[in-house]
């Protein structure tokens, strides 16, 4: 998404450079696929615009490459120079800027996590820290200011490694330059969707899952002048390429499996399109090398870089999803900033590169990049500057962090029955939690009954994954195709232990809206029954309006009066309508099993489910218990297991 617009012919002349408006058309559309996905307007699946970019990229590093390479002018240095005066000055200033408005708006925690994702961006290692970061329980992924780094960081690496491995490749010939580029592409697809089945973060983020978008892209730089004696074979081509990049980006959402294979077709509609159009411009082409189009995509760099800080602060702020007029406007004013970033940035560190000039210009921005990265390291050495804001601020934001025996059981350890131990763990008598993060939230809780009761805790609890058997759940942090699997290997667990308690939680109402949920959940609590276990079901908690932490915390900001009460109990029973009509209608199914309601303690006596109670808070997000939260579940838990 940030290389000049030159191509090479690929049939063993001379390459000649030129430019090619259309392939500023196709990254304007890259870029507006991804805009307007993040900014919730339109194109659930316009995520695939980065790959259209990395597709894009691939191409003209690669004709850059080849076409040195075949005038015998080719420098490493002068390559590496070209980059980073085109990636480095505009991506440190948006850096700074970020840094800046961070120190204003967000909380200690999260300052310190934007010093730190600064730091490794000004290595070109961002996408690395997200790998070993992100994750369900680091915080909404929306509110990270740089998270939108990490493809900038995985085309830098592919930048520092691909002219080396190409350049090799090329002293042995173009054809089998061609074959190893090919054969390292197909490792790298193989090598993504693999991932994704067991390290779903490190198939989204690193390089090696990625290489192969970039590398098909410059396959085509290799590919013969294609022989099309029929306009209309080229036309029909270039829509359908076109249509399918479209149509992915309407379908596709992110539940949907991504990358590996999935990324397949809108990377090889990109390629579709740009090798059709390498000797025969289509219509399609001739959209593309509109003015609009054209301007779109001299600026798409700086719009990919400014839009997304914008669009992370303001969801920060106002702690609620932007609706899509809010989106429009955020991405005007993107635009307008783009534009400057453009003008003022990019252009003049491009001209002054082909003048006496660039010496003076590089140290400029190097003076920047150096002051981007000791202003995070400061940043990170102190914390997150605490001392911004007030003492409650600090404490209300940091129960975002109030998170403690969080197990993410993988499925490769449910299959050999290795489970987390606590609880007492010499006792004979055993209980099981079982269940997603909702159950996760009240194990510091059952950890303290178990162990006052002298009871074993075992705990078999994954992310978005329901504690039902038979039943598959697609989201972003689950088992998915899985689950099921996951599930079964659970309850092979209790029948092998023969537990005295099994505490079956999770976020029923999410997953009441599937058809099967009703006789799925059925089959699971008469299996549990059938063991002679003591099964408790535990009731989900309300699901508040705002990020409770997050809220409090900006009403300490800004000295506002301390709010202490959330939803009411009307609308938490509205939600959860369908879960209590289920075990209502099962109740002689299900008989003997406990139901634990956790309102009781939550409830105030007007209806209302509270934010706080003796001045701790309740929640550590909207949906899931604080450890102080899950505490005051102990006196009932206690009940509960003691009979």
């Amino acid at each position: 998404m940030n290389d000049s617009n030159n191509s090479s012919e690929p049939n063993g002349a001379i390459p000649q450079t030129h430019y090619r408006p259309n392939i500023d058309g196709l990254r304007a559309v890259a870029v507006l696929l991804v805009l307007l996905f993040h900014a919730n307007i339109a194109f659930p699946g316009g995520f695939v615009g980065v790959d259209v970019f990395f597709v894009i990229s691939g191409y003209l590093i690669t004709s850059l490459i080849l076409r040195d390479v075949t005038g015998s002018k080719f420098s490493f240095y002068e390559f590496w120079k070209r980059r980073t005066r085109r990636i480095i000055p505009a991506s440190a200033a948006m850096v700074l800027v970020v840094l800046v408005f961070g120190f204003f708006l967000l909380f200690p925690s999260d300052y310190l996590d934007l010093g730190k994702v600064a730091l490794f961006q000004t290595v070109g290692l961002s996408n690395v820290y997200f790998w070993k970061s992100i994750g369900y329980f680091s915080g909404d992924s929306d509110l990270k200011p740089l998270l939108h780094t990490w493809s900038l960081a995985v085309e830098e690496q592919f930048y520092v490694f691909y002219p080396l491995f190409c350049v090799t490749l090329l002293k042995f010939g173009r054809k089998r330059t061609w074959i190893a580029m090919a054969i390292v592409a197909v490792l790298s697809l193989i090598f993504g969707e693999v991932a994704l089945k067991t390290h779903k973060l490190a198939a989204f983020y690193v390089l090696p899952s990625r290489a192969w978008e970039m590398l098909i892209g410059g396959l085509v730089c290799f590919l013969p002048i294609p022989k099309i004696r029929k306009a209309w074979v080229s036309e029909v081509t270039s829509w359908i390429a076109l249509a399918t990049i479209f149509l992915i980006a309407l379908t596709y959402n992110e539940s949907t499996r991504f990358p590996g294979i999935n990324a397949l077709a809108p990377c090889l509609a990109s390629v579709c399109l740009l090798y059709v159009s390498e000797h025969q411009l289509t219509s399609v082409h001739r959209i593309l090398s509109l003015p609009p189009f054209v301007f779109i995509g001299k600026i798409s760099y700086s719009l990919y870089l400014w839009h997304w800080p914008m669009l992370a602060f303001c969801r920060y702020w106002f702690d609620k999803p932007i609706t899509k007029l809010e989106g429009c406007l955020l991405l005007g004013l993107s635009a307008i900033v783009a534009f400057c970033s453009w003008k003022y940035i990019e252009v003049p560190v491009r001209s002054g590169s082909r003048s006496s000039n660039f010496r003076t210009t590089f140290i400029k921005f190097g003076i920047l990049l150096t002051f981007s990265a000791v202003t995070a390291g400061a940043i990170v050495s102190f914390g997150g500057i605490p001392r911004r804001v007030s003492a409650d601020a600090v404490r209300y934001a940091n129960t975002k962090k109030s998170m403690d025996l969080i197990y993410e059981v993988t499925l490769e350890n449910a299959r050999i029955g290795l489970f987390p131990q606590l609880g007492d763990k010499n006792s004979n008598d055993t209980c099981i939690l079982w269940g997603d993060s909702h159950a996760m939230s009240i194990a510091p809780a059952l950890n303290n009954v178990c162990r006052a009761g002298n009871i074993k805790l075992v705990q078999a609890t994954h992310s978005s994954t329901p504690p039902i058997l038979d039943f598959n759940h697609t989201s972003k942090y689950g088992l998915n195709e899985g689950t099921i699997e996951f599930n079964q290997k659970v309850l092979d667990h209790i029948k092998a232990v023969q537990p005295r308690y099994v505490v079956i939680a999770g976020d029923w109402a999410t997953y009441a809206g599937q058809s099967d949920f009703e006789s799925k959940l059925l089959l699971s609590l008469t299996e549990l029954i059938k063991t002679g276990t003591r099964v408790v079901f535990v009731l989900d908690i309300a699901k508040q309006d705002v990020d409770v932490p997050s809220h409090l915390a900006k009403r300490a900001f800004w000295n506002l009066p301390e709010t202490t009460r959330g939803v009411s109990d009307v609308r938490h029973r509205q939600r959860n309508e369908l879960v209590e009509e289920v075990l209502r209608r099962n109740a002689k199914a299900i008989v003997g099993m406990q139901i634990f309601d956790p309102a009781t303690c939550f409830v105030d006596d007007q209806g209302v489910w509270r934010f706080l109670y003796d001045g701790k808070v309740m929640y550590r997000d909207s949906s899931h218990l604080s450890i102080d939260g899950a505490k005051r579940l102990e006196p009932h838990l206690r009940r509960l297991l003691s009979h």
